[in-house]
């Protein structure tokens, strides 16, 4: 009798053992999720506000075509807008967001954060823009890339040799792609970096017909319509 007590007791033993095991086996096998983003802004909180029609690019799995997927804009520490990218634009063939980012102040500086719904992870976009009231930024044709990884910046399309003698070729430097951008800046400097032109309402109407023949520094930035703020650096040379 005492020996099939022992036996009862060494198999309930066994069986507990056998339980935690599974249980452990279970737990690495199950991937831990943590929980979604609890992103939520109330608008009444805020005095302006401007719209970006944008979409969603991971550097894990490419643009997003997730409804699930979620972006958000913060100033500072504080949530001022979310959005998910649930509008396929046909023409397109991609999904966009309506994302309204709010503010109490007009000078602020606006950074993202993205969810990824597949894997539940948030992350850090490398975009940054100005808040600027009741504008816009982006369109659905070209709307502005958000993204966690690296962003292609198409080169600058623009004559690098100007010969200002009224010929009708490369009289000026031309920027051929400028109405792809906004806010922008020009600045042409010699070469020892000493400023000799600045214009941040540029009409490819620059010359140089008061310089030298040489080369010469060119800074130009802005904002780039479906990227965000570029700069290029290039060298240009005047010809007489």
């Amino acid at each position: 009798m005492f020996f099939l007590f022992e036996l009862c007791l060494i198999e309930l033993v066994m069986k507990k053992i056998y339980l935690r095991i599974l249980i452990v086996l279970l737990l690495f096998a199950v991937p831990v999720f943590s929980q979604a983003p609890n992103w939520q802004v109330d608008p009444s909180q805020f005095e302006m506000s401007m719209i970006a029609t944008v979409v969603l690019k991971f550097k894990s799995g490419g643009e997003s075509r997730n409804p699930n997927d979620k972006v958000a804009a913060y100033i500072g520490d504080q949530l001022v807008g979310v959005a998910s990218p649930s509008i396929f634009v046909s023409s397109q063939d991609r999904y966009e967001a309506n994302l309204i980012i709010y503010s109490n102040d007009e000078d602020s500086i606006v950074t993202f954060k993205m969810y990824k719904a597949a894997s539940n992870v948030t992350t850090d976009a490398l975009n940054q823009i100005d808040f600027v009231s009741d504008s816009s930024l982006g369109t659905v044709s070209s709307p502005y890339v958000i993204s966690d990884g690296e962003i292609d910046v198409p080169a600058l399309n623009f004559n690098n040799i100007i010969t200002p003698n009224d010929d009708g070729y490369n009289d000026t430097l031309r920027i051929f792609d400028i109405d792809s951008f906004s806010n922008y800046e020009l600045t042409i400097y010699d070469m020892n970096w000493q400023r000799i032109f600045r214009s941040s309402n540029y009409q490819n109407d620059w010359s140089g017909t008061d310089l030298k023949s040489g080369e010469y520094y060119m800074n130009f930035s802005g904002d780039l319509n479906n990227i965000g703020k570029v700069e290029y650096n290039q060298k240009i040379k005047i010809i007489k």
